[in-house]
């Protein structure tokens, strides 16, 4: 027999070449699974061609890095409105965000638009009772539909953020995005300008408290001037005050007193304002009328690193993934950049907090020497002390005032100007095309993705199926020769009396019963002048059609004038001679069990002289010790001499030891798999089992093969050139049934 030399299982896929006749093979055997995914394909893209064309609009914005205003007024409204890089993502969180996008729906009436909510708007939109934006419902509902019709998108390269609004209404498209736009921008200006508000609420109370004092103070200067009969007096040409001193002490105070303000309106802003907007270093004593020209924070620096870091972190994610030691130092210089940013927003806080508290001691120290003062030189209180002292009290109280007041006109001017950080690069247009294309390109289109997606599917199964589909597999995996290729053919079990069972092809007029000359011709043939005479016929597990292949062989043999005998030696579950009609009353188990002669357990075959059959018998205790005793090795010689060839139907290998037992008794054994059917694994598991019992292995038969595939129509593709020898054609080639291929 054949040298065969196994291949390991582990490694038989890798060894697998794929070639183009494997791939039409595989794409005929998947042919099912294609026009599936192509017709599904095929019917979204008529679906999507007879929907309404959808319209996409374009808009941009553009967010400035740097100082968001030139115009900015003083040291105060530096700090109240902070003079920040604006981070591109919070501003697309903002852009995306539930308030602006609400206030789009309800500018331009969303609910009640059936451009917007497109040809399934008798889903979608909600029912009339419900459409007004102050139904909870309606909100979620319509804050849904705009987050999916509206797209923003920013390139972490630059700092333009792009918006995209698709509806089936061109005009709508574009009107939605110059809505966002506007919405977003007026949106920026309140929430920046309230920031601003909150600080100025408190330093306006101050300013008004500080008039009330300076009114107070004028009224009972008039009052003590007509008292007195002052006119015009100049307390600074007062010679009898210490005058120097005092002025000095009194302007200390209000420069204290500012300075306490200027801190506390600091502290009380930044508490008040986003984290993410904090920038600027805090300047405890900033001075009045001086704009703040400090160069770049450190706060400002990280964040630009922190951008910078981002950007390039998404890329290297983009390209390798979250696990690469790249990707991770990278996002670890990300991490650390971020908690830095932390600490130092932290940090101006606590600054700001320790200004104030230095002011606060100032002002504390400042206004208890003046009152000292006071007390020292105007103890006796008498009337022109009085007025004195309140002269002097007026102008510096009157100065303070006046100083709040410009710091806070600034301050509000100043805030509506800080909004200017953001500008629009690009409104909306009207859209001339659609983003869809026509039904004459969208159907061809998914017709083409459709046998894309279902070859590349078919091929993907192929890989995870473990079933066998060509026979290059078998040899490939086992070493094992190629015999012959069975191709399918439907069997009829209803027969009339004195007919041949259509169990057996004993025309030669089919495809069917050439396969078994090929067959007859292998085995013969492999050693000229000693062919084998016991074959037995193998399979991994049932269902593989070794019981078919291996009568229809001996009809064969038989045809040609030998005598030929057909064993059932699956003594367990055997339904050849059932098959064929034949009794079961005895056979191979009566003879072993010595309970009946060879001779009358031996049935003829109806209708083919020449052809014997030895059926399976009762069933046996234990079929095991039957096969592997020497009654079976003793019969088996008797057969060898009685017949020229014995063909031996043996159990199926995986399991069950009685093949491996009758092997030792065969010159021959053929193992029969079955295309599409056979499992990869246990077939080489079979073979690796016979071929360690030292089983003379000859060959495999591909059984069951479809002769419209590729890789079978290479031999039995010539159905013109048969129909030119042979015009008898009744012979079909048709489906063989799963109940007569065990």
């Amino acid at each position: 027999m054949a040298n065969i030399q196994m291949v390991a299982p582990s490694t038989q896929d890798e060894m697998r070449q794929v070639s183009f006749p494997d791939m039409m093979q595989t794409l005929y055997a998947y042919r099912k699974t294609i026009i599936v995914v192509v017709s599904i394909c095929l019917a979204v893209g008529i679906f999507l061609s007879i929907l309404p064309r959808k319209y996409k609009a374009e808009g941009g914005l553009w967010v400035e890095p740097g100082e968001s205003s030139g115009m900015a007024l003083s040291s105060l409204s530096s700090v109240l409105n902070g003079e920040t890089n604006a981070i591109v993502t919070s501003e697309v969180d903002i852009l995306e965000g539930r308030t602006v996008l609400l206030r789009v729906a309800k500018d331009l009436d969303l609910v009640n638009n059936k451009d917007f909510w497109g040809p399934f708007a008798f889903i979608e939109q909600p029912s009339p009772s419900d459409r007004t934006l102050d139904n909870a419902y309606t909100r979620d509902v319509v804050y849904k539909k705009l987050s999916h019709t509206i797209k923003i998108d920013n390139d972490p390269k630059d700092e333009i953020i792009k918006i995209d609004a698709t509806t089936i209404s061109p005009e709508l498209s574009a009107k939605i995005v110059n809505a966002l736009i506007k919405d977003y921008l007026a949106y920026l200006i309140e929430m920046r300008y309230g920031a601003t508000q909150r600080a100025t609420e408190w330093l306006q109370q101050q300013v008004t408290d500080m008039k009330n004092k300076v009114d107070g103070e004028e009224t009972e200067i008039t009052m003590l001037q007509q008292k007195l009969g002052v006119v015009g007096f100049n307390p600074q040409n007062a010679t009898y005050l210490g005058g120097q001193s005092l002025t000095e002490l009194t302007s200390a105070a209000n420069e204290a007193t500012l300075e306490r303000l200027m801190a506390e309106a600091k502290l009380r802003s930044l508490k008040a304002t986003n984290p993410n907007l904090v920038e600027d270093e805090i300047t405890p004593l900033p001075k009045p009328g001086v704009q703040n020209q400090s160069a770049q924070s450190l706060i400002s620096t990280l964040r630009a690193s922190q951008a910078q870091a981002s950007s390039n972190y998404m890329k290297l994610l983009s390209l390798y993934g979250p696990n690469y030691p790249e990707v991770k130092q990278v996002k670890a210089q990300l991490d650390d950049v971020t908690r830095q940013i932390v600490v130092e927003e932290q940090r101006v806080l606590n600054q700001a907090q320790l200004a104030f508290n230095s002011a606060a001691d100032s002002e504390k120290m400042a206004t208890a020497k003046l009152s000292s003062e006071k007390s020292k030189l105007f103890g006796d209180r008498n009337d022109m002390q009085r007025f004195t002292l309140l002269i002097a009290d007026y102008s510096s109280d009157r100065a303070l005032y006046e100083a709040l007041v410009q710091h806070l006109q600034e301050a509000s001017l100043t805030s509506a100007l800080d909004a200017a950080d953001v500008d629009v690069t690009d409104l909306a247009t009207v859209p001339g095309k659609p983003t869809i294309f026509g039904p004459l390109l969208l159907i061809p289109g998914t017709l083409i993705l459709g046998l894309i997606l279902g070859c590349s599917l078919a091929l993907w199964l192929r890989t995870l199926n473990r079933r066998i589909i060509a026979a290059d597999e078998v040899s490939k995996a086992t070493g094992l020769p190629l015999l012959a290729q069975v191709p399918h053919i439907r069997f009829d079990k209803t027969t009339e009396a004195n007919q041949t069972p259509r169990l057996v092809v004993v025309s030669r007029k089919s495809h069917y019963a050439e396969a078994m000359q090929a067959l007859r011709a292998s085995l013969l043939l492999a050693r000229p002048g000693s062919p084998p005479r016991v074959i037995l016929f193998a399979s991994a597990m049932p269902g593989e059609g070794k019981s078919t292949t291996a009568i229809n062989l001996a009809a064969t043999l038989a045809l040609h004038g030998a005598r030929v005998l057909v064993c059932d030696c699956d003594l367990r579950k055997g339904t050849l001679a059932k098959n064929l009609q034949l009794s079961t009353q005895r056979g191979i188990s009566s003879v072993l069990t010595l309970q009946s002669p060879l001779e009358a357990a031996i049935q003829v075959f109806p209708s083919l002289p020449g052809l014997f059959v030895l059926a399976d018998g009762p069933r046996p205790p234990d079929p095991a010790v039957l096969v592997g005793s020497d009654e079976m090795r003793a019969m088996v010689a008797d057969c060898r001499e009685r017949f020229d060839f014995v063909i031996i139907d043996s159990p199926p290998v995986l399991g069950i030891a009685d093949g491996l037992h009758v092997g030792q008794l065969a010159d021959a054994v053929i193992m029969v798999v079955r295309e599409n059917v056979s499992n990869r694994k246990a077939v080489v598991e079979s073979v690796s089992g016979m071929i360690a019992a030292h089983l003379p292995l000859a060959g495999f038969v591909f059984n069951d093969v479809d002769p419209r595939a590729s890789g079978y129509s290479y031999g039995y593709s010539y159905r013109d050139y048969y129909s030119g020898y042979y015009t008898d054609k009744e012979e079909g080639e048709k489906a063989l049934p799963e109940e007569v291929t065990r």
